[in-house]
């Protein structure tokens, strides 16, 4: 074996080849706001825009995601939104939830979506358990804010629903 090939092949372990971005953690952030004269929350989700692919071409394994963009992209996310993070009433119910879109920014991807709210918060549990059908090590936080109340809540070890209280 040759210098060149050694070289390439040692940079490539050590995380140098800049056509493939990896990173050592797997971790979403979300903010979940009250807004009380519209009756809704509002969220933000950021999620690292590579993972979202893997994710996306997991679960749609005959489609192209990598360089997707615009209204497939959309339909795509809000699919996969719907089905990880949510608000669950007490009786079991998730609440609808309205996709608002997304944006790309550096290597990060940022999911807006809106939920319509007009019940208490008391007995609510809250769903957030996206990646975790791929990544292991996967954690998510939700910053939530709801009138008074500031909290934080840590989903982890594939525990995708948390009690609000």
């Amino acid at each position: 074996m040759t210098i060149k090939p050694l070289i390439i092949i040692i940079l490539y372990l050590f995380g140098m080849n800049k056509s493939e971005k990896i990173h050592d953690f797997h971790t979403s952030i979300s903010e979940l706001s009250y807004n009380a004269p519209e009756r809704s929350f509002e969220a933000s989700i950021r999620v690292f825009s590579d993972d979202l692919d893997k994710v996306l071409e997991s679960e749609n394994p005959n489609v192209k995601i990598i360089g997707m963009s615009g209204e497939k992209r959309d339909i795509l996310l809000e699919k996969y939104i719907q089905k990880h993070v949510g608000i669950i009433l007490p009786n079991g119910q998730k609440k609808p939830m309205n996709y608002i879109g997304h944006e790309v920014e550096k290597d990060a991807t940022w999911l807006y979506v809106e939920i319509p709210f007009k019940d208490k918060l008391e007995g609510c549990s809250l769903q957030n358990d996206v990646f975790f059908e791929t990544f292991p090590d996967q954690t998510n936080i939700i910053n939530l804010t709801y009138m008074s109340l500031k909290k934080s809540f840590l989903f982890k070890d594939k525990k995708g629903i948390v009690a609000v209280d």
